[in-house]
């Protein structure tokens, strides 16, 4: 866009250098106090300038530096806020006393109820009662008690608390390309988590509300939840909650899952659809009485700003909700808005009053879809316009053609964040969307009217309602459907900051290829992107690496080993119980975001579900050229369903023993030493467990499976010294039956990795384990603490990856 269009569009050259000071002032560190004084010398010497004509460039010049420094300003004094703020725990299980006020609708979820308390006061262990200074925190509290149902139903925003229970450290990614919960956490203006076990440890000083107007607005949402629970099943009535009032706990995850897959999954949150849906019917009918222009616009912006509330205040909500406070003060005094400036005004107003917003996927999905549909519509609908006349006149067609480029527009635009995000792109969402969104509108439609009728009329209401569940049925089966399709959506990975540098620029060039210069500059563009991918893979064949990662599976293993010359191998994949399946939540996941659709090797070191718990998934949804394990006497539910998928799924079943090899690249080495058949034999599994050493170069691995000293004293007799090994997955994590010293002796590791679970039931990893390695100078990583743990071997020495 040229200097002169943006002439045209202050608000947008203002956003865009308030964008880019956000974005250094997040990667460079100053004090914000220092920054802000910079800011106020750069300000009054551009006023000064100003007063001279033959300084009018310079002066304009520095006032946009300004705005690019008021952007790294506010930027360094929200990162130094956010920090001030935070309630971390001082020691494990630190014990806090909070007295305050509930700050958001209370979310039961089964046993456990969750809420947000903004605190007037609080006691912690290592820190005197506040006095006489602000001690305002909003805290994620967690509760699990006896009587949480009974609670749930007593509390409502602005109930008066006193909350005994202990702060939680806040969440961090356990592994590469894993959501993290404690970012978004942040991003909601969360600063700390609290968990209460005891209902003793709860006192309702005021159940009521507190008369606010957040309290008035809660009440309103949660009359507005009962009407839709009253009059539908569960299912459909979390739906019209999702569509309608943004609240989506109650959604099931395959059904999120669907949406997701055939890219519908804006339906589920409310955006500038909704905005447009409600000012319309406020406009339209407030139009009909006549009523003066001054009048409708503030009863529409009065409605709006409602809305916007009742649905939580999303950033896609608010920037819909100031766009159309743009366009009506517009139509008001007659005078024609600029869609880009009303769009820029809305992103202004968002990160003055929160930078950080600018982090926020909602954010970020919601300006690129409108950008995108405003810059790409016109341009798609001029290719419509040029579709044989006979097909333009048949209105449905035309309509239903209109809808296309719509999606397609949005699509164009959002590809790179649902990619970033999601890790897919979805292949049938620009079909889909002709469905969903229409019959979405009408569900919208519907839903709002049964709500108006069941004060009214029941009865009409109810015959909304019929409708209403039809509608909601077919979409909903719609959805499933299209996502079961085979090729619906394409897992995307691997993807850096290149992509978008070179996507944007193609695409939009793409529509003026018809222009010599921009065809010569696509071409230009697609031979370096070339140039680009073919260098990197000679860099990386140039320089061949081993990689090991402990995947953070909580209290359980799960090593992915990868060669060389791109071959894979997984060694066991976590724990699975009752509603909980790492192979599925975690290790699945984790192989897709690094871009493994095909493991090599699946190794099964023993039985314990702890080990082989995700196993089954893997096999039924990766390609699995080879499942190992070692000779084992037990057989498990686990094991004999692992058994079959593999069956099912054609994958071989190899048994190997110690003395064995596991051949998948030749500048590596793989050897089993561990069991040796028939002679290890044991009634314990973990005296079971296969144990690999890896060799790479000078470097090698030991990977110890859940040996315990029994175990490890027989390997030791066997092989001595052929155990050392600079990088050590202890055994059994780190368990006192295991990691015996004259084990550690012969293996000798520099660095050992623990793979365990945060406060798990078995006190893993045993003090005097870690106190024996600590003795013999072995650096220990724990996935408890550490995440993920990844080490690279050249091939002369293991260098630590860090991630986080």
């Amino acid at each position: 866009m040229d200097d002169q269009r943006l002439g045209r569009r202050p608000a947008l050259r203002f956003v865009l250098l308030l964008v880019a000071g956000i974005l250094i002032g997040d990667v460079v560190p100053l004090d914000a106090h220092i920054a802000w004084c910079l800011l106020v010398l750069l300000l009054f010497l551009s006023l000064y300038l100003l007063k001279d004509p033959k300084y009018f460039v310079v002066s304009n010049c520095i006032l946009q530096c300004c705005v690019l420094g008021l952007g790294f300003t506010l930027q360094l004094y929200q990162q130094q806020h956010d920090g001030d703020v935070k309630v971390y725990p001082l020691m494990e299980d630190e014990p806090i006393t909070v007295e305050g006020s509930v700050d958001s609708d209370p979310v039961l979820q089964g046993t456990k109820l969750n809420f947000l308390l903004r605190s007037e006061q609080f006691e912690r262990a290592r820190q005197r009662p506040s006095v006489g200074r602000s001690v305002e925190r909003r805290l994620l509290t967690l509760v699990k008690t006896e009587h949480v149902r009974s609670l749930a139903a007593n509390l409502v925003v602005g109930s008066h608390l006193r909350v005994r229970g202990v702060i939680l450290p806040i969440p961090v990614g356990r592994n590469p390309g894993e959501f993290d919960y404690g970012k978004y956490l942040e991003l909601n203006d969360v600063q700390g988590m609290i968990a209460v076990r005891n209902d003793a440890d709860i006192v309702v000083l005021r159940a009521e509300g507190d008369g606010s107007f957040d309290a008035w607005v809660s009440v309103v949402r949660k009359q507005s939840y009962a009407i839709f629970d009253r009059f539908h099943s569960a299912q459909h009535s979390a739906f019209l909650k999702g569509i309608i009032l943004g609240y989506r706990a109650d959604i099931s995850a395959d059904v999120k899952e669907s949406f997701l897959d055939t890219g519908t999954i804006h339906i589920l949150a409310v955006s500038g659809s909704n905005v447009a849906f409600v000012s319309l019917i406020i406009y339209s009918v407030l139009g009909l009485f006549r009523l003066p222009k001054k009048v409708v616009f503030c009863a529409t912006m009065t409605g709006l700003f409602l809305y916007m509330l009742l649905t939580g205040s999303s950033a896609s909500v608010v920037r819909a909700t100031v766009m159309a406070f743009v366009v009506l003060c517009g139509s008001l005094f007659e005078r024609r808005t600029d869609v880009y400036n009303s769009l820029s005004v809305s992103a202004i107003i968002l990160l003055l009053v929160n930078p950080t917003t600018l982090w926020d996927p909602g954010f970020q999905l919601s300006y690129a879809a409108v950008l995108s549909i405003v810059y790409f519509y016109p341009k798609l609908d001029e290719i419509r316009k040029r579709i044989p006349w006979a097909f333009a006149q048949m209105g449905f067609f035309e309509g239903a053609l209109k809808l296309f480029a719509v999606s397609l527009a949005a699509q164009l635009g959002t590809i790179p964040f649902s990619a970033y995000y999601f890790g897919k792109i979805s292949i049938v969402s620009l079909l889909a969307n002709l469905i969903v969104v229409p019959m979405s509108g009408l569900n919208t439609f519907l839903g709002a009217a049964e709500t108006f009728f069941s004060f009214v009329s029941p009865w009409l209401a109810r015959s909304y309602v019929i409708v209403n569940d039809v509608l909601i049925w077919f979409l909903l089966w719609f959805v499933k459907t299209a996502a079961s399709v085979p090729f619906a959506y394409v897992d995307v990975v691997g993807l850096n900051a290149l992509f978008p540098v070179l996507y944007y620029p193609f695409v939009v060039g793409i529509f003026h290829i018809h222009r010599a210069f921009v065809a010569r500059a696509i071409l230009i563009l697609s031979l370096l992107a070339l140039d680009w991918s073919i260098l990197a893979n000679v860099v990386s064949n140039s320089n061949p690496r081993l990689t090991v990662t402990a995947i953070d599976v909580g209290q359980g293993d799960a090593t992915l080993i990868r060669f060389p010359n791109g071959r894979v191998m997984l060694v066991d994949a976590g724990p699975k119980s009752v509603g909980y399946d790492a192979g599925e939540r975690i290790v699945g996941p984790f192989l897709r975001k690094s871009g493994i659709r095909r493991i090599d090797a699946l190794v099964v070191s023993h039985g314990h579900s702890d080990h082989l718990g995700g196993i089954p998934y893997l096999l039924a949804h990766f390609s699995v050229r080879t499942l190992l394990e070692g000779d084992t006497i037990a057989h498990s539910r686990l094991e004999s369903e692992m058994i079959d998928v593999a069956r099912e799924r054609g994958v071989p079943l190899v048994i190997k023993g110690a003395g064995s090899r596991i051949d998948l690249d030749g500048t590596t080495r793989i050897y089993v030493v561990h069991p040796r058949f028939p002679f290890d034999r044991s009634r314990n599994l973990n005296n079971q467990s296969v144990v690999l050493k890896i060799v790479y170069g000078e470097t090698s691995m030991l990977l110890a499976g859940d040996s315990e000293l029994p175990a490890e004293e027989k390997i030791s007799r066997r092989y001595g010294s052929f155990l050392s090994s600079g990088l050590l997955k202890a055994g059994h994590h780190g368990s006192r039956t295991s990691s015996g010293p004259a084990f550690l002796h012969y293996v000798g590791p520099r660095t050992a990795l623990v793979s365990v679970g945060t406060k798990n039931k078995f006190h893993h990893p045993s003090p005097e384990v870690m106190q024996r390695m600590q003795s013999m100078n072995v650096a220990v990583m724990r996935t408890d603490r550490e995440g993920a743990v990844i080490f690279q071997s050249d091939g002369k020495q293991w260098h630590r990856i860090l991630w986080r």
